[in-house]
């Protein structure tokens, strides 16, 4: 009996696909009913077997993951009662509170957007894998040139990585402003057990970070949205959305405005921090906070003690901008910052608009969803988001995704200035053409008409939003 369960529990498919033909013949007895059977048998199996068989094996794929990178999967479908009971402010070990920024007015746009930067900045709970000096955000010209492609070996001739985040003011509307962090790691990589078995885990450079909306009623934290392993991440104050994309937990802050980020060690996924990841910061963790003068920063050692005082600066994102357009398609002799092309649309004297879709990297054969890419080019493939959008007309992506009604009436828009070097911006929304991840033959077109209408609520989109859920439960888990 026993060898008997035990066979059935570890063929499990096997087990489930004779289990859904089995239901009928044990209640239907008669042989005429065999057609009816079988057909009963075969719909309970495609709607029941095969999916709980799917589900068992990812169950199975998740904690053999875990043992091999050593990290337990903290995951949250969604914000609990006990979650908001809580609340959001934390303390980490390490916090001071006597590191505070004043605000300069808003007269000078510049030095005010320097100071919402500050104000803002993350505390970033970083993990430190096998590799450590890979597990460094640094600045993406730390060794001086515009050319990634040699910054694995350069970064191996020096013993500390300058320690940076790259934020940038993206975006003001009527009633928002954007703020964008990015953190550029010079090389994602994996246990070498995985990258034995895929060359799709690693790659040279590596950038992942997250965007936040600052309501300008209140000047609090409404949303912060993360980009992790090719997943928008989101969390907020209350745990509901108002669009298509689920929210997985509730933002944390250290100091009232410092969003607390988990970044992973390895393939460097990025999104909002959660209570139970502050259990695990005695190990493998060097907690980082922007400190505003660079001969006082304390770096994070390139190593897996564990630090709870470390420091970054922040580095602007107009470089990257500038040379958006400024580049070639891959190859081993090109030497642009970006490589191969995302067309964007066509202006008024038809003209091509296009920016760059990946970082260059000698890697660049590794033609695959994992090269590593500028935050333009992150392309969810389950929303309704085009390329391209997220981080240019970011109320457009923060209102489908979970805000329903923003304003889109901007009053700066930096990548569009500083890429382009347009300013009205209500000019050239009509002429942008982008690609749909989820079928690249339909474009949103013009996006002058587009609407706030988000969050229908048939069975579909109610059945879409729960499966959104579980696919962030498997990227969280598998890494």
């Amino acid at each position: 009996m026993f060898k008997t369960t035990l066979k059935s529990v570890i063929f499990f498919p096997v087990t489930l696909f004779k289990l859904s033909f089995w239901l009928p013949n044990k209640f239907m007895h008669a042989d005429r009913y065999h057609l009816v059977k079988k057909s009963f048998g075969t719909i309970t199996y495609l709607l029941l077997g095969i999916p709980l068989t799917i589900a068992l094996l990812f169950e199975l794929l998740i904690i053999a993951n875990a043992q091999v990178v050593g990290e337990p999967p903290n995951y949250q479908f969604s914000v609990s009662t006990e979650d908001l009971q809580l609340g959001q402010n934390v303390e980490l070990p390490g916090y001071n509170k006597g590191v505070t920024f004043t605000s300069p007015g808003k007269e000078n746009r510049e030095a005010y957007y320097h100071y919402l930067l500050e104000n803002y900045s993350p505390t970033i709970i970083h993990k430190m894998g096998h590799h450590p000096l890979w597990d460094i955000p640094t600045d993406l010209f730390f060794d001086g040139d515009r050319d990634p492609r040699n910054n694995v070996r350069n970064a191996a001739k020096i013993p500390q990585l300058p320690p940076v985040i790259h934020g940038e003011v993206i975006a003001e509307t009527e009633d928002s402003y954007y703020l964008a962090y990015m953190l550029y790691h010079i090389k994602d990589y994996d246990q070498p057990l995985r990258e034995f078995l895929t060359h799709w885990t690693y790659h040279d450079s590596d950038n992942e970070g997250f965007q936040i909306r600052i309501d300008k009623a209140t000047m609090e934290v409404a949303h912060v949205e993360a980009w992790y392993h090719n997943r928008f991440f989101l969390c907020n104050s209350t745990g509901k959305t108002s669009g298509s994309e689920p929210i997985q937990s509730l933002s944390l802050f250290e100091g009232g405005s410092h969003i607390v980020i988990y970044a992973q060690s390895l393939g460097h996924g990025v999104r909002c921090a959660t209570r139970a990841d502050l259990a695990s910061i005695s190990k493998n963790t060097k907690i980082m906070r922007y400190h505003p003068n660079p001969e006082e920063i304390v770096p994070p050692t390139a190593n897996r003690k564990t630090q709870y005082n470390t420091n970054y600066s922040l580095a602007s994102l107009k470089p990257w901008y500038e040379n958006a357009t400024n580049l070639t398609k891959s190859g081993s002799e090109s030497t642009s910052l970006f490589e191969d092309k995302i067309h964007v649309g066509t202006d008024k004297d038809g003209k091509e608009l296009y920016v760059g879709r990946f970082i260059a990297g000698e890697d660049y054969d590794r033609n695959a969803w994992s090269r590593p890419k500028p935050p333009w080019s992150w392309d969810d493939k389950w929303d309704d988001i085009p390329i391209f959008l997220w981080h240019y007309y970011p109320s457009f992506a923060f209102g489908r995704h979970a805000e329903g009604s923003l304003s889109h009436k901007y009053i700066y828009n930096g990548p569009m200035e500083h890429t382009f070097g347009i300013t009205n911006l209500d000019e050239i929304l009509p002429y942008l053409e982008l690609e749909m991840s989820t079928s690249r033959s339909n474009k949103w077109g013009n996006l002058a008409w587009r609407s706030n209408l988000v969050g229908q609520k048939d069975l579909w989109a109610h059945l879409n939003f729960w499966a959104k859920q579980y696919v962030n439960y498997i990227f969280n888990g598998l890494g």
